[in-house]
């Protein structure tokens, strides 16, 4: 589901209020303390979520301040991810950042 779709559910925040982001400035957040994540070009805020993974905070560890969409892919190609961190969007990767 797509952003302005999770909108209209009321499971998003405006995208006006959504922030861009540089692959440099979200790798500023990698602790766990502190905890983004980008997904195909999303950036998310799991820093409250991170505990709630079912297989744990250790294994997300790893893609503090990166990119998990390959790996996300390879892991979990069944799973919506937007049905469960949709409402952690806090932005988006500028234009020029995008794979």
């Amino acid at each position: 589901m797509c952003i302005r779709d999770r909108l209209k559910k009321g499971k998003a925040k405006d995208v006006e209020a959504l922030n861009e982001f540089t692959r440099e400035e979200v790798a500023k957040h990698n602790t766990i303390d502190d905890f983004y994540i980008i997904y195909k070009n999303l950036v998310f805020d799991l820093t409250n979520w991170i505990n709630l993974h079912p297989g744990g905070s250790k294994i997300l560890e790893r893609y503090a301040g990166k990119d998990c969409t390959e790996d996300f892919k390879k892991q979990h190609a069944w799973v919506n991810p937007s049905r469960l961190i949709g409402d952690r969007q806090i932005g988006y990767l500028s234009s020029d950042e995008k794979k």
